[in-house]
């Protein structure tokens, strides 16, 4: 996560490949930080030495910007974002935060079971192509 100041306090979660990059890192001069091409490989040497001083205090986090099945690694458990986001964050684009946090968990599982076998039966093609997508 990125904090920076402009006129007030600024949060912004970046890739690491955009802060590791002086050619990538002058793309965030888009959102009011101060680099260029000239200063850009200073401030990429200076966030390294940050975070190399900081190993121990920042808080590694997991992160994704999809919905959907999710699993960390071989050894940790696996849920569908974002029902079960334990240990996960969504970092996905401002816009789509709103999104994300109206999604919740509502109804009736054996009445949407229910609901989807009565369309299955049918015999109509649209409903396994909506499903499918």
């Amino acid at each position: 996560m990125l904090r920076y100041r402009t006129d007030k306090w600024h949060s912004k979660i970046v890739d690491r490949e955009v802060i590791s990059s002086a050619s990538k890192i002058v793309s965030l001069s888009s959102m009011g930080i101060s680099v260029t091409s000239e200063t850009a490989k200073h401030l990429v040497r200076w966030l390294d030495d940050m975070m190399n001083l900081n190993r121990k205090k920042i808080e590694r986090m997991v992160s994704t910007s999809k919905m959907g099945w999710w699993k960390i690694d071989q050894d940790s458990k696996s849920g569908f974002m974002p029902y079960t986001s334990d240990g996960i964050e969504f970092d996905g684009d401002d816009q789509y935060k709103e999104v994300f946090n109206s999604i919740k968990a509502v109804g009736d599982y054996v009445t949407w079971l229910e609901e989807m076998k009565n369309i299955r039966s049918n015999g109509r093609v649209e409903p396994f192509v909506y499903m499918a997508a």
